[in-house]
């Protein structure tokens, strides 16, 4: 039998011009491709690399906001405000009326948004108490009742002790 030179055939000559140009054509496409799209491709590549930047930034942030969100959270907090009317001897405030008059001031402090605040911030303001309340009229019933401060204690729970007296033609006697 006789051997064939596979090399020497015509299907081997149209089979090797085939590959040839295939690889020639797409070496001519990528080069095409690469002139075309590598200015946008440049361009990506540096937004990414933008956005990388703004992203390590935020995370920095956020990190920094976290390690503060934290030593907030360690401080304690006033959870509330309690009043206490102290009443003198001579004076005869029934039920309704005091609570009336706490409930009064309650609303008022309480407007003031301390409650949440850290503790730490009034804990050497007990002044603020004195100022704020001092002097501060309660109208109930057609009748004024003007506070005086004796005394705060400043902790998770704020606790103010002071007096009222009934004020008689804008006078108030103590």
């Amino acid at each position: 039998m006789k051997r064939v030179d596979v090399r020497g055939t015509r299907w081997w000559r149209s089979a090797t011009k085939l590959a040839a140009c295939f690889l020639l054509g797409a070496s001519a496409g990528g080069a095409v491709m690469l002139v075309l799209l590598g200015d946008q491709v440049d361009q990506l590549y540096a937004e990414l690399h933008k956005r990388n930047n703004e992203l390590q930034q935020l995370q920095d942030e956020l990190e920094s906001l976290q390690e503060e969100l934290s030593v907030e959270q360690k401080e304690e907090a006033i959870q509330g405000i309690d009043l206490n009317l102290l009443e003198r001897r001579d004076q005869n405030l029934n039920k309704v009326t005091r609570e009336m008059i706490n409930a009064e001031v309650y609303q008022w402090l309480k407007q003031m948004n301390i409650i949440g605040e850290p503790v730490s911030r009034y804990e050497e303001l007990p002044q603020f108490f004195r100022e704020t309340i001092n002097h501060h009229t309660v109208k109930l019933d057609q009748k004024e009742y003007q506070l005086r401060f004796e005394a705060v204690s400043i902790g998770s729970r704020i606790r103010i002790w002071f007096y009222v007296q009934e004020v008689v033609d804008d006078v108030a006697i103590w």
